[in-house]
């Protein structure tokens, strides 16, 4: 028997973990952000962090695009429009249909866009969320289940990209 002769046995921590895996966490996205697209801009200001607004592609220029937020309005009452690095866009995540489990991360829409916590409890038909950065910091927060989307992460790849789906 070689050292390095492959294993036929699967550990069962690693056999659950890959069996409970979503479908689409191998799902594969090019990253061109072409004129017209919809996607989120990743907050990363003071105040924003853990933070996702949806936008369209107005226009673009080398490593930069200009957004037009859906939700979010300048001083005039217009949709804002805001020229951003591509490092800070990411397609908007694929519907996913599940019922949460207690410390689950979810992202909920507060404040006209979408924000990082973790669901803490139920009561009813509310879910109540916990948010441990930025707005609204170190507060419980109740929630309609419409109001609520499963919380995926996109991972960049050389060519392209997927989502992970980021449960505890």
């Amino acid at each position: 028997m070689s050292l390095f002769a492959p294993s036929h046995r699967i550990h069962p921590f690693t056999q659950c973990f890959i069996r409970n895996r979503p479908k689409w966490d191998n799902i594969i996205q090019k990253m061109s952000f072409e004129i017209g697209e919809t996607m989120e801009v990743i907050g990363n200001e003071d105040g924003m962090k853990g933070s996702y607004f949806r936008g369209q592609v107005i226009d673009r220029s080398h490593g930069r695009r200009t957004i037009r937020y859906q939700s979010l309005l300048a001083d005039d009452g217009s949709p804002l429009e805001e020229v951003i690095s591509v490092r800070r866009l990411r397609p908007p995540p694929p519907t996913v249909l599940s019922r949460f489990h207690l410390v689950d991360m979810v992202d909920a829409w507060h404040n006209e866009g979408w924000w990082v916590g973790r669901y803490v409890r139920r009561e009813g038909h509310e879910y109540t969320v916990f948010f441990e950065n930025e707005a609204p910091a170190n507060q419980h927060v109740s929630y309609p289940k419409t109001q609520l989307r499963v919380h995926q992460e996109w991972k960049e790849l050389e060519k392209g990209g997927k989502w992970k789906y980021v449960k505890r």
